[in-house]
């Protein structure tokens, strides 16, 4: 089995954190939107 070290199990915790904030800016945005029509 593939060992992953730790800078690469942060990079990918970041980037995954990363994404999450997006998607729930997004969602946060469409609300409004929505609440604004």
């Amino acid at each position: 089995t593939e060992h992953i070290t730790v800078e690469e199990e942060q990079y990918a915790l970041a980037r995954l954190a990363k994404v999450r904030a997006q998607n729930a800016r997004k969602a946060e945005l469409r609300a409004v939107l929505a609440q604004t029509v």
